[in-house]
């Protein structure tokens, strides 16, 4: 809350201060409004906010917040710097780990995220890669070579803006050439009292684009005993004469331990082992693949429709990605 207030108050001052002929505050309200197996009727299914400040040529503020009907949560809170051809990130940011931004995730025909980026999918104990950090991030490189460091706390709660404890360093290495790029993903928490033991993932992502198609992947491993490994490919199409439709496919599949809930309903995923105390919850293991058929309609500047058809393992993590589901999309800029 308190950053929500110091970026209204600055943007306020800004908007006499930066130029005359361009307004310095804009930003973006999106509502998805969606139905799928695994709830009866149409329900809102998430609201997206986000506020941008340029408050110089190279100096902006960005804040965002998504709701949900169980789950709400700050997005990214940060502030940008521009030195050079270098960018450098403070604050609360999405972990810069393969394709982690909002539009490479939700703006495709998929109404679902892929399995290895869904929120509760923990590719390491207690971490996931669609995550919110706060630290620090440092952007550069030239021509085809391209970097991302960060030091971070990877164990931000939902309404957290700065840091508690940088324990965490995260780095991305992409190399691109002509229609095709390559992404190396790394990540390294070191253990404490306060976020656990120490952890590892390592990932490789790629996009290759051409007139009309894109084709497009990430594949994900946590280091370590109860490491989750998994991966998705993307096939993107926009077929000739039809420039408001995109078709897409999906393949993605996940070997994962699930982790135990207190929650009843979870637990049902749960083996139980006896111990010289008594019983306790160990993990037990998930594996499957998943396809889906995809179309994305842009019905006007303002309005998008979805409708997928998911087919394959039934497993925990594919629950609400099998069958028929539909989305429509709203997006008002300011």
């Amino acid at each position: 809350m308190c950053f929500w207030l110091l970026c209204a108050c600055t943007l306020v001052e800004a908007q006499g201060s930066y130029s005359d002929t361009q307004n310095p505050v804009h930003g973006i309200f999106e509502q998805y409004l969606g139905t799928d197996p695994s709830h009866r009727g149409v329900q809102g299914t998430l609201s997206f906010l986000e506020l941008d400040g340029d408050l110089s040529p190279s100096f902006k503020l960005v804040g965002s917040v998504a709701f949900t009907p169980d789950w709400d949560w700050l997005e990214e809170e940060y502030a940008q710097l521009n030195w050079k051809s270098n960018l450098f990130k403070f604050g609360r940011f999405r972990s810069p780990f393969g394709f982690n931004n909002w539009s490479e995730m939700y703006y495709t025909p998929f109404i679902g995220l892929p399995i290895i980026r869904g929120y509760g999918t923990e590719i390491v104990p207690n971490r996931s890669i669609n995550r919110q950090d706060g630290g620090v991030e440092a952007e550069g490189g030239g021509g085809a070579l391209q970097y991302q460091l960060a030091v971070v706390d990877s164990a931000m709660s939902d309404w957290e803006v700065t840091p508690r404890q940088m324990d965490t360093a995260i780095g991305r290495l992409q190399v691109s050439g002509g229609q095709f790029m390559i992404g190396l993903d790394g990540f390294a928490k070191e253990s404490n009292h306060r976020s656990g033991p120490g952890e590892q993932m390592a990932g490789i992502d790629f996009r290759w684009t051409a007139p009309r198609v894109q084709v497009r992947g990430e594949f994900v491993k946590g280091i370590g005993n109860q490491g989750t490994s998994g991966y998705y490919v993307d096939l993107f199409y926009r077929p000739p004469g039809l420039a408001r439709t995109q078709l897409g496919a999906r393949v993605q599949g996940i070997d994962a331990y699930n982790k135990p809930s207190a929650d009843s309903t979870s637990f049902k995923y749960y083996q139980t082992a006896p111990n010289e105390y008594g019983s306790e919850a160990i993990p037990s293991h998930s594996a499957g693949t998943l396809y889906t058929l995809a179309v994305r309609q842009f019905l006007t500047s303002n309005f998008t429709l979805d409708v997928n058809y998911g087919m394959g393992a039934n497993i925990p993590q594919t629950n609400g990605l099998s069958g028929w589901s539909v989305q429509l999309q709203s997006t008002f800029r300011f």
